[in-house]
C-alpha cells in the first residue's frame, strides 16, 4: 500500500531517553509532493554538533558485536559511512581484534586476516601504518606474499 511510504503516516518514535528519540524536521515544503525532477536538489543534512553533521536524519541505534556478530556489525559500519549518518557502537564499543584509523574508524581485515596476524599485536597499542606493515614483514609477510593484508592497508598513511 503506498499510502504507509508517506512521512504524515509515520507514527513511530523510539523511546530511549538519550536524546535523539524524536526529531522534529521542519520542512519549508510537504516532502511527499516533491516532484521526482527536484529531489537531488533536496538537502537532508542535520547539524547536530559542530564537528558531526548528518547527511540524512537517520541514525542506527546502538547493537553490540556481541548480540549481532561481526560480520553483520561490520555492514552497519559501511552503510553508516557511506550514508553519512552516525552509528552507535553499542555498550561494548569497537570490537578488540579491530585496528582504527586517526578518526577512530576501524580499519577493516577480515576475520581470517586477523586472526593470523593477531598474534603479533598488543592489546592497547597504538601502532601506525608503517608500524604494522614493519611487523608483518618481520614475521614474514611481505606486499608479495601477502598482498591482501597490504591492499587493506593502503587507504591509510603509512
Amino acid at each position: 500500500e503506498e499510502e504507509m511510504f508517506l512521512l504524515k503516516n509515520v507514527k513511530g518514535t523510539g523511546l530511549l531517553g538519550d536524546g535523539f528519540d524524536v526529531m522534529r524536521i521542519l520542512y519549508q515544503r510537504d516532502p511527499d509532493v516533491i516532484p521526482d525532477a527536484e529531489l537531488d536538489d533536496v538537502s537532508t543534512a542535520l547539524p547536530l554538533d559542530k564537528d558531526l553533521i548528518l547527511q540524512a536524519p537517520w541514525m542506527f541505534g546502538g547493537k553490540s558485536v556481541g548480540s549481532i556478530g561481526l560480520d553483520t556489525w561490520r555492514a552497519h559500519v559501511i552503510a553508516a559511512r557511506e550514508l553519512g549518518v552516525q552509528y552507535d557502537t553499542g555498550e561494548g564499543g569497537y570490537p578488540t581484534c579491530f585496528f582504527l584509523n586517526r578518526k577512530g574508524e576501524p580499519v577493516f581485515f577480515d576475520e581470517p586476516q586477523m586472526q593470523r596476524i593477531k598474534p603479533y599485536f598488543t592489546h592497547d597499542t597504538h601502532y601506525t601504518t608503517a608500524d604494522i606493515q614493519q611487523i608483518l614483514n618481520e614475521n614474514g609477510m611481505t606486499a608479495e606474499s601477502d598482498p591482501e593484508l597490504f591492499e587493506v592497508l593502503k587507504p591509510y598513511p603509512a
